[in-house]
This record gives C-alpha cells, sequence and structure tokens, in this order.
C-alpha cells in the first residue's frame, strides 16, 4: 500500500471516527422584555415548578429536571432563589412545549430520525403586582450523532435552562452599562 492509499484511509478513518462521535443540532432562543423594564432592584427569584402543557411523559420527571437545573444554574450565577414569595422578588414561571428523547443509534444511523428535541417557554412576573415583565423561549434540537449524543435527552434540558438563566443574566447586565446621553 502506497503513502497515498495510506492517507485515503487515514482521511477516511477520521471522517468515520468523527460520524460515531459528534453529535450536531440546532439552538433557537429568543427574550422580550416590556419597555422600562427594569431587573436589577429585584432580591430574589422564586421559580415555580415546570408545568408540562406538552402532555409528554417519557417515563422521567422532564419537568422536574428542567426546574432544578433552572435552580441550580441561577445559584451558581449569584441570584437568591426562594422558596416562598416574598417582596420585591422576581417569579418565574416555565413550560414544557415540546419534549421527545430521542436515540443516539438511530440519529447515527440516519441523522433526523433519532431527534431529540425540547422547547420550554419561561415567563418573568413581578411577584407583588403580577407583572408580566418579558418572556424567554427556548428550543433546542439534537438532530444527528453517534456515541457522543448518548445522553442527549438529559443535556438538552440542561441546555434550554441554560438559555434561559443566560437570558435573565444578560438583561441584568445590560442594566449595568452606563446609559448614554
Amino acid at each position: 500500500m502506497g503513502k497515498r492509499e495510506v492517507s485515503k484511509v487515514f482521511i477516511f478513518l477520521v471522517f468515520l471516527s468523527f460520524l460515531i462521535t459528534a453529535g450536531c443540532g440546532t439552538t433557537k432562543h429568543y427574550a422580550r422584555f416590556e419597555d422600562n423594564i427594569y431587573l436589577k432592584h429585584y432580591k430574589s427569584i422564586e421559580v415555580y415548578p415546570c408545568e408540562n402543557v406538552a402532555n409528554v411523559n417519557p417515563g422521567f420527571d422532564v419537568t422536574e429536571l428542567i426546574t432544578q437545573n433552572i435552580i441550580t444554574l441561577l445559584q451558581e450565577k449569584g441570584f437568591y432563589v426562594v422558596n416562598t414569595p416574598g417582596e420585591n422578588d422576581l417569579a418565574l414561571k416555565t413550560k414544557l412545549l415540546e419534549y421527545k428523547r430521542g436515540n443516539a443509534f438511530k440519529r447515527w444511523l440516519l441523522p433526523g430520525w433519532g431527534s431529540t428535541v425540547c422547547s420550554v417557554e419561561a415567563e418573568l412576573f413581578d411577584q407583588t403586582t403580577g407583572e408580566l415583565l418579558g418572556k424567554i423561549n427556548s428550543r433546542r434540537t439534537i438532530s444527528f450523532g453517534g456515541a457522543y449524543s448518548i445522553g442527549a435527552w438529559q443535556t438538552i434540558l440542561k441546555s434550554v435552562a441554560k438559555d434561559i438563566v443566560n437570558e435573565i443574566e444578560k438583561k441584568i447586565k445590560q442594566e449595568e452599562l452606563p446609559r448614554q446621553q
């Protein structure tokens, strides 16, 4: 076997290993906050249990995992998360809009076949007045991949939670920037 054939075999093996281990998908998320809304003055945030409006039952409590992921990420970012409402609190209510657990082997065989999908809507409210302050939507899809995408049914829940928490943090950080006159 000549050098040319060896390099073709090597390239093929690298490509094959990529297909076996790679996982890829799409991310869509957006946040919309009401005009003249400022979150910085809120002292704490109450996270309500995620509501399963998708009415799916994947064999585990998907909404509990989403709620716990959001709480953990908020705490890691320095937010004070409370269990009981108080004055000057934010309220975060989430809804599971879509969830499919998917299958890594199917994704590896045929991209798109065993897709893992999760879509969550979050709403921020003023706990005292009940005023809607903003909405955050996150939808993630893992459409193809192999061994690397095993466990995507769980990591996708962390990803949508991270999208939501990052948008809240981004909004607060924008408020801290000096305003130009």
